[in-house]
């Protein structure tokens, strides 16, 4: 650490709330409170409105008496559970003739940590078995039920299962997922939920699947009306789509019907319709069929369903209890080779 700002250690915007048990510590001592530690100006206090955050990326506090050995705290109203927040009172940044710093601000934001609570937080200083109250803001991240909060066994089907408390209402809140290595927006997502929703019952946040490639994925919610986002889950998503080639033929005269996806899973099955769904036929997929080269599997039409210009349909099944449905594509015996 360096000189000249008092700064408290955060992560970013779109940061998780995740555990971080061992460098943010829970405790609840007794502490006597008084005015006279530091002093401050409320004028410029600024951590959105009346105390009510409005941004990760914009909370501060002008303030002056800080010591090497004060610590910042914040306390939930309800509990008196205090999370601690490391700052260094010498760090620095870059110190030139353009740039200049002032050494009596502290500037601040979320940190990743599972500990955060829907309500009201107090901000603190404390300097031995005292304290100071420098401010209190409103917290409004979603906060989600402890296990299975978000279930994502349905996701290529394109559901994904939410349980959580302080849903805020379409007008405040909207979902998106972005993809986990770049975290490039892919999906945008109005909120299903409302006020009403709690953890209690799921909130079904459903997408277009055909829109995502395999991959790993993150659920996002953000609160435009707040400046924040909250990472949800991440999770892995299998594409199951046609090939580029949806018809081929070998060279007995046999007809398939080719889909890309990742992997054969044991247990999978798929259903072929056709003729207005009316009829058709459906097997286990097996390895045999299935090219991990190209992730190319041939599902072999039966001379029995094979007409030209038919409407095919394909639907996997699969075992972890949903179904995937691919649409419809058209044979034409002169386009296959």
């Amino acid at each position: 650490m360096k000189s000249k700002f008092l700064y408290i250690s955060i992560l970013a915007l779109a940061s998780s709330f995740v555990a971080c048990e061992e460098e943010y510590k829970v405790d609840v001592p007794n502490y006597t409170f008084v005015d006279n530690l530091v002093t401050y100006d409320p004028a410029t206090a600024n951590i959105g409105g009346e105390f009510t955050v409005v941004s990760m990326a914009n909370f501060k506090y002008g303030i002056k008496g800080m010591q090497d050995l004060d610590e910042v705290k914040l306390r939930y109203t309800e509990t008196g559970e205090l999370m601690s927040w490391q700052w260094g009172y010498k760090y620095t940044g870059i110190v030139d003739d353009v740039r200049t710093y002032d050494k009596d601000t502290i500037v601040m934001g979320y940190n990743s940590t599972d500990q955060w609570k829907q309500g009201k937080w107090e901000l603190l200083v404390c300097r031995d078995e005292q304290a100071q109250v420098i401010g209190t803001f409103d917290c409004k991240i979603l906060k989600l039920r402890q296990e299975d909060a978000v279930v994502t066994s349905r996701v290529n089907s394109g559901v994904i299962q939410v349980y959580a408390d302080g849903w805020l209402g379409q007008n405040v809140d909207s979902l998106r997922i972005l993809d986990a290595a770049t975290r490039e927006q892919k999906i945008s997502i109005v909120s299903p939920a409302d006020e009403n929703n709690s953890s209690s019952s799921a909130v079904n946040v459903g997408f277009t699947s055909n829109l995502l490639k395999s991959g790993k994925y993150i659920l996002q919610i953000t609160r435009w009306n707040y400046g924040m986002a909250q990472d949800l889950a991440e999770f892995d998503f299998f594409s199951f789509v046609y090939s580029d080639k949806p018809f081929s033929k070998d060279e007995s005269g046999n007809y398939y019907i080719n889909i890309t996806f990742d992997e054969v899973v044991t247990g999978d099955k798929y259903a072929v319709a056709y003729r207005n769904n009316t009829k058709g036929w459906n097997a286990n997929f097996v390895t045999t069929n299935f090219d991990a080269d190209t992730q190319t599997y041939r599902i072999p039409i039966p001379s029995s369903h094979l007409k030209d210009g038919e409407n095919y349909t394909v639907q996997i099944i699969k075992k972890a209890g949903y179904n995937v449905n691919l649409g419809t594509v058209t044979l034409n015996f002169d386009d296959v080779q």
